[in-house]
């Protein structure tokens, strides 16, 4: 369509795909877009819809890659529900002149309160507790003793949004000592907050009560816990996972947690997703396990919808997105 006749009232089209996003996020985009629902993410169904006058896209976990994408003439803006891009050849979209965002830090209260709760079922062994109450096992009480959270050491690997909001949680809410190892953060960042910086992960692996990671997944963090560096880890540690599958080798956290040289674990994250129920994680009992939904509360849901949607409608605008991903 001519530019003219854009600036005589023309309204923006934006492509949902079915599941879309939560219904805040989508009424927020109704009120200045107007709503083109495709039944579903498949590749020549988004295609066909894209060939079609679209001026911007919301996509959840559905794949655009550059065959997509090209499809898209008028196409302005991709919006991301989520943090990840990798779905998304964004390379191919910026060559296009089109806009990428995605969402940052939404739901970063969301994942730091469910590492919260995965320290706190760990530190008092409360799968086993509850299968062995259920099981008329009262005597499990004299048997077994669980472990304060005060005063041990929890060791953040990375610092990043969700990092930073765990750190604040367990220093105040437990006086717990927090060491963090993330050589992208300068140090009076850490130190400012009374938080111990190592400059190695070894260093912070062989001193910590707790460990949880808080990274992306890349080349650099690709199997960064594997059985050389489990190795450095005290006998006994309670490991959380709430970050990324591919970062940890999942055949060396589960010898470490058969032989109890790691002594709990709290994993919401896989290998591959949806994980299969054979995986041999599932059969430790001192492993508490989630479906990769620490992120997942309805609160997250709905901050991360109207941020997607209302940075589309930024770029729509002709102005700056807060979260964008390819400003080049």
């Amino acid at each position: 369509m001519p530019e003219e006749s854009k600036r005589a009232g023309y309204k923006p089209r934006v492509l949902l795909i079915d599941p879309t996003i939560y219904p805040e996020g989508v009424s927020r985009l109704a009120e200045e877009a107007e709503i083109v629902m495709a039944p579903d993410g498949n590749a020549e169904t988004l295609k066909e819809y894209l060939s079609k006058e679209i001026d911007g896209i919301v996509v959840r976990l559905e794949s655009l890659p550059r065959e997509v994408i090209a499809e898209g003439k008028c196409l302005k803006v991709i919006g991301v529900n989520g943090a990840g891009v990798n779905n998304v050849d964004v390379n191919f979209a910026t060559k296009q002149g089109i806009a990428v965002v995605n969402v940052v830090g939404a739901n970063a209260f969301s994942v730091a309160e469910h590492i919260n709760m995965y320290i706190l079922a760990l530190s008092r062994d409360l799968k086993r507790a509850d299968i062995a109450v259920r099981s008329g096992y009262w005597k499990y009480r004299d048997d077994h003793s669980p472990h304060d959270v005060h005063g041990t050491t929890f060791f953040s690997v990375g610092y990043g949004n969700i990092g930073r909001e765990i750190c604040r949680i367990v220093k105040y809410a437990y006086d717990m000592r927090v060491v963090v190892f993330d050589p992208f953060v300068q140090n009076r960042e850490i130190e400012d907050k009374g938080y111990e910086r190592v400059s190695t992960l070894k260093d912070g692996l062989s001193t910590a009560d707790y460990i949880s990671l808080h990274l992306p997944s890349n080349k650099e963090t690709h199997h960064l816990i594997n059985a050389e560096s489990i190795a450095w880890m005290r006998q006994g540690v309670r490991f959380i996972n709430c970050a990324r599958g591919p970062i940890v080798d999942y055949d060396a956290l589960c010898d470490a947690l058969a032989a109890g040289r790691v002594g709990m674990a709290g994993i919401d994250v896989y290998p591959e997703e949806p994980v299969s129920p054979n995986h041999r994680i599932f059969t430790l009992e001192n492993v508490i396990a989630t479906p990769h939904c620490a992120g997942d509360t309805y609160e997250a849901r709905v901050r991360i919808a109207l941020s997607v949607a209302n940075d589309v409608l930024r770029v729509l605008r002709g102005e700056k997105p807060n979260a964008f991903v390819n400003p080049s």
